[in-house]
């Protein structure tokens, strides 16, 4: 049996969908499936119209705020073609876009990045939320570490595929020990991710002022203007904004050091970037980071929203270059057996086709 037609619910910029330049789209569309593109974020419209996409894959954009008449009548459209569905598949579930998931009733394929129930900052109803997608789902794909456990001791999901979700290039590099730390003349700090208060930006801002005489590049999308203006004002601060895989990887080849002092993650994807090209990490032991790295050993762990803690730890780098090498080095051996299975994109292809039979 051929599934007649799929709602794909996307809710903010979602890895698989933009590297693969809409390859998991195009692949539905050949496997039979009418695809209809739920998009919660306005920025996640305009990556689809970059996609050469068949005519007959749809893309509708949803306003989350719920303002306005426009944005409910796109919401009863989206909710109208969910229901039409045979399955749908949510990537990166938003508030909005779970409430629309188990609304619809439809059997569901889930890729979840992170699990709103390993977030202390998040209120407990969004966990309930996740966990009734993942008991809805035929099967939850996502990260590892941290991220697998949860759904399958507390969600209850029958079928969980762990699937990393980084770009083939940074596979190679992991597995095939090409990684060779950049040449440290220099600390130069990188980090990768929105500009938002529970990145950690604010606590960077201030352990940045009191170091002046370093670069560091802020690549990502603005999500707190504040937060971003305060930041411009630091010597030594460039905010790059959004930047395609392309020009990442140009910005991952110039740093010596990533910064992640998020309050809460899932499995940063930007960590095996990073080692891939070289950069030792500085990151905040949340999520799944803690079961796959050992702090100082293949990384720099800092407490949670403690400022001080990250000045010291960027500090000690800037002291002892030399340390740096050694980290990236911990840091692909703890990382590379997560790719020893087939790749992440032929996992999650190979899923789709079964669920197509």
């Amino acid at each position: 049996m051929v599934l007649s037609h799929t709602a794909v619910l996307s809710s903010g910029g979602d890895w698989y969908i933009k590297n693969r330049n809409g390859e998991t789209l195009v692949e539905l569309e050949r496997l039979g499936w009418q695809v209809t593109v739920i998009a919660r974020a306005a920025e996640d419209v305009g990556e689809f119209a970059t996609f050469a996409l068949p005519k007959s894959i749809r893309v509708l954009p949803l306003d989350s705020s719920l303002r306005t008449r426009q944005a409910m009548r796109r919401l009863l459209a989206a909710y109208r073609s969910l229901r039409r569905a045979d399955a749908a598949m949510v990537w990166m579930p938003s508030v909005l876009c779970a409430f629309l998931g188990i609304a619809s009733r439809v059997r569901f394929v889930m890729y979840a990045g992170s699990a709103w129930g390993l977030r202390d900052d998040f209120p407990a109803w969004r966990g309930v939320l996740e966990r009734q997608l993942a008991k809805r789902s035929e099967v939850v794909i996502c990260s590892g570490g941290a991220v697998v456990d949860y759904f399958a001791e507390r969600a209850g999901a029958r079928s969980i595929l762990a699937v990393p979700q980084v770009p083939s290039e940074v596979v190679e590099r992991l597995v095939g020990g090409q990684v060779a730390s950049n040449k440290v003349d220099a600390v130069r700090i990188l980090f990768v991710g929105s500009v938002a208060r529970l990145k950690g930006i604010a606590e960077l801002t201030e352990a940045l002022r009191r170091l002046p005489t370093l670069e560091c590049r802020i690549v990502g999308p603005i999500a707190d203007q504040g937060l971003a203006d305060a930041l411009a004002e630091v010597p030594g601060v460039s905010l790059e904004g959004y930047a395609d895989w392309d020009t990442l990887k140009s910005h991952y080849e110039w740093a010596t050091v990533l910064v992640l002092p998020s309050y809460t993650e899932g499995l940063p994807r930007v960590i095996h970037e990073a080692t891939a090209f070289g950069a030792a990490l500085v990151v905040t032991p949340v999520g799944g980071v803690p079961s796959l790295l050992t702090d100082r050993r293949d990384a720099l762990f800092v407490k949670v929203g403690d400022e001080g803690e990250l000045h010291e730890a960027l500090s000690s780098l800037v002291a002892n270059p030399e340390r740096i090498p050694a980290l990236v080095d911990g840091a692909r051996q703890a990382l590379s057996p997560l790719f020893a299975a087939p790749s992440n994109a032929k996992q999650f292809d190979d899923q789709l086709r079964a669920l197509s039979n």
